[in-house]
């Protein structure tokens, strides 16, 4: 058990994304808060998830779809097999989104690395497996194979419509000289009806701590 705690504490902010992390479900966050977000951290990683099907040549199957920034990870590395790089692996070439999987969906969907799978009103191109996914917290359950796009191709999918399940996630890097506790209480008093879920590196993932 104490080792199991020490290495959340160690590794918080690798599992969590961030020093803090905000959960808002079925919308996203507003520009109002983004601004203040964006001005009172050092750094904002935004993405999202959300359960759908992916439709290869000859089978469908459900993926756990997570959509990523830029900015994306805020800490830790995410590392594809064959050393191959992740830096421009979602970005669009030749009018085709790129998307990076685990190896499972390869399997499932019998395809390789450079075919392209249907995913909402898009086809996206498997540009690399998974080999690490830092913030990718200890869970009980998966329902599919994670498979990663760019938040501006998931926005061409047409996944996102009015009553999706699906979950935005913002990623904050806070400034040196505010601890997540200082931080939490300025964000509740500016934004009391906000409505998101916040963690923090202290609670990163309470499903393994309890």
């Amino acid at each position: 058990s104490e080792s199991v705690l020490s290495a959340l504490e160690r590794d918080g902010r690798k599992l969590l994304g961030g020093d803090v992390e905000l959960r808002l479900t079925h919308q996203e966050a507003t520009g109002d808060q983004i601004d203040w977000l964006r001005a009172n951290t050092e750094r904002v990683g935004e993405l999202a998830t959300m359960r759908t099907t992916a439709y290869g040549p000859d089978q469908r199957r459900l993926v756990e779809l997570k959509a990523v920034d830029d900015a994306y990870p805020l800490f830790g590395e995410m590392e594809l097999a064959d050393n191959i790089a992740f830096e421009d692996a979602l970005d669009k070439k030749d009018g085709v989104w790129g998307a990076v999987t685990e190896a499972g969906l390869l399997e499932r969907l019998n395809i390789n690395i450079g075919d392209t799978v249907a995913l909402g009103e898009i086809d996206v191109q498997i540009r690399g497996v998974i080999a690490t996914e830092p913030d990718k917290a200890v869970g009980f359950f998966n329902f599919g194979p994670r498979l990663m796009v760019s938040m501006d191709g998931l926005k061409e999918t047409g996944l996102v419509q009015p009553g999706s399940l699906i979950r935005y996630y913002y990623a904050l890097d806070l400034n040196d000289t505010e601890t997540p506790t200082a931080f939490r209480e300025r964000l509740e008093s500016q934004f009391e009806d906000a409505g998101w879920r916040i963690r923090d590196t202290a609670n990163a993932n309470p499903g393994l701590r309890r």
